[in-house]
């Protein structure tokens, strides 16, 4: 996950942003460096979110 993936969260958090969309492309392709399974990304968001003060919806 990005820095800059996770600033955004923060930032948002900060400004006490009440409805925020988050879109995830998890097409499992990247340039720089081994991909992930798309579980495991959507688990390391939601903490982040939640670990920022979000409620998490999945869908």
């Amino acid at each position: 996950m990005s820095q800059e993936t996770i600033g955004t969260i923060n930032i948002a958090a900060r400004e006490k942003l009440d409805n925020l969309v988050f879109v995830v492309n998890c097409n499992l392709q990247r340039l720089d460096g081994p991909v992930r399974g798309n579980g495991k990304i959507i688990q390391e968001l939601e903490a982040v979110f939640r670990g920022s003060g979000f409620g998490v919806s999945l869908k």
